[in-house]
């Protein structure tokens, strides 16, 4: 639910309710928390680095293969 904490909810999905199910906190574009199934699993944080390109006055961050961010600098 909204305002809840990172650590609150994989409290909650460390629950005897979801220990058969692989468990996901998804902040897209940026980072996923995976729990594999059982009790006695930890958290797993994969993390999605961005890519950088510089074009002329722009420089472009993103993620292959969806583009998530784009920042444009004026002199």
């Amino acid at each position: 639910p909204p305002g809840t904490t990172e650590e609150e909810a994989i409290d909650r999905l460390m629950d005897n309710e979801y220990i058969a199910f692989r468990r996901i906190i998804l902040y897209s574009g940026l980072l996923m928390i995976r729990i594999e199934p059982g009790a006695d699993t930890t958290p797993e944080y994969i993390w999605f680095p961005p890519t950088w390109t510089w074009r002329r006055s722009t420089l472009l961050a993103r993620r292959v293969p969806e583009e998530f961010g784009r920042m444009r600098f004026r002199r």
